[in-house]
């Protein structure tokens, strides 16, 4: 199942939309500067609990892997920011071990701010957000796909 939404927001800061940090599994902090040198940047929702999202996750695994293979840590074509829906930080542990981008940390408020801002209503999907060569302001064209039916 496919759904597309085509939002014509306001020209915003990529820190204003997502904030200024992520973490990586290793606990490093990723600061939105790292994350705004990738061609393309993807929100990732998802979680654990959900079958679809379970089986989507190596799907997705295997396209970040392949799209950014031969790049460097800071010209990557594609980064993606997980935002989990999990239940339980228990469960974003568990599951976060298992995803590739950095993410929101659980319990942020962020999370749930992103989720009413696209109007998250199933998962997994992803949206993605392309960024301008000034890397100053980026105008946001929304993609969602979900496999959710």
């Amino acid at each position: 199942y496919q759904r597309r939404v085509h939002g014509n927001y306001k020209t915003q800061k990529m820190e204003e939309i997502l904030g200024d940090t992520f973490v990586e599994k290793n606990g490093k902090e990723v600061a939105i500067d790292a994350v705004q040198q990738a061609k393309v940047i993807l929100l990732y929702f998802s979680a654990a609990w959900c079958p679809p999202c379970t089986g989507f996750r190596p799907v997705f695994k295997k396209f970040y892997n392949e799209v950014n293979k031969g790049c460097a840590v800071t010209e990557k074509n594609v980064e993606a920011i997980y935002v989990s829906c999990e239940s339980s930080e228990e469960e974003f542990i568990d599951h976060f071990n298992d995803v590739v981008c950095p993410c929101i940390p659980f319990g942020d408020p962020r999370v749930d701010s992103l989720k009413d801002k696209y109007e998250i209503d199933a998962i997994p999907v992803s949206y993605t957000h392309l960024t301008l060569p000034t890397k100053a302001q980026v105008q946001i064209s929304v993609v969602a796909v979900s496999l959710k039916k």
